[in-house]
């Protein structure tokens, strides 16, 4: 008696205005290749494909997804290793198929961490960010390896830092020369600059006097305007010097202006 055949039978083969090979199997279920797949693989009408040919087949379309995928993401701009892992496995990849496709990418050169890292420290840098910030996103958003960080030179980190800080001279004019340096130093740390690099570019800080008394005089129009619907006398001198103290004006200049 003849074995009872379980495969499943190609019963047409037709292009798609992709130029594709659209594959139709007996079971009703239709699988596409691309040109290069479809002569890869030796398919014809009338050919059985058993179950084991059919996983492979569908196991070899999810490769070719996959890596198209892959190849799309590289083509249009630099990714880490590890941006490309998580874009694989959020479209479906599992572990082994993500680390087949970024196999594939480093072999040809699509991909290299040591590479990313060096030019996204040299893009953030001419952006004026610092330093820390740099590394700080490198290692724990695109999973850059200690050795490669541990690589990167930073050689304009002090000049990128004295930039940044002239951006904020002009909106920081008006303030008192403590309140101007608290402001500024803690705008250099959330840019990434460190501690040793903020002290050294605001070791001597211009502070341009007469914004600042013009400032003072405003802050004290606003305070007594403020205070004075309740207060007056020496409680509203005392409400007002302490608004003024509190924005970090010295106590001489305040008490003149008041």
């Amino acid at each position: 008696m003849p074995l009872e055949k379980t495969g499943n039978k190609i019963t047409g083969i037709s292009a798609n205005r992709k130029g594709q090979q659209v594959v139709v199997f007996s079971s009703g279920e239709k699988i596409i290749l691309s040109q290069d797949a479809f002569t890869e693989m030796p398919l014809y009408v009338g050919k059985e494909v058993s179950p084991l040919e059919m996983r492979e087949l569908r196991s070899f379309l999810s490769r070719e997804k996959f890596l198209d995928y892959g190849m799309r993401l590289v083509s249009s701009r630099e990714y880490s290793v590890k941006e490309i892992r998580d874009k694989l496995q959020a479209k479906g990849a599992d572990q082994a198929m993500a680390k087949e496709v970024i196999f594939y990418l480093k072999k040809n050169g699509f991909v290299d961490d040591k590479t990313f890292a060096e030019d996204y420290a040299d893009s953030k840098g001419s952006l004026l960010y610092g330093k820390e910030r740099i590394l700080s996103t490198l290692q724990f958003e695109k999973g850059i390896a200690p050795d490669i960080l541990a690589s990167l030179k930073f050689k304009d980190e002090k000049e990128h830092a004295k930039a940044f800080l002239a951006t904020l001279m002009r909106r920081t004019a008006g303030l008192p020369a403590k309140s101007k340096r608290i402001k500024l130093s803690l705008a250099l740390s959330r840019r990434g600059f460190a501690k040793d690099t903020i002290s050294e570019v605001l070791q001597d800080l211009p502070v341009d006097k007469k914004a600042v008394k013009n400032n003072l005089e405003k802050e004290a129009t606003k305070a007594i305007k403020h205070y004075g619907s309740k207060y007056n006398g020496y409680e509203l001198k005392q409400k007002c010097f302490a608004y003024l103290y509190s924005k970090g004006f010295p106590t001489s200049e305040i008490d003149e202006i008041l």
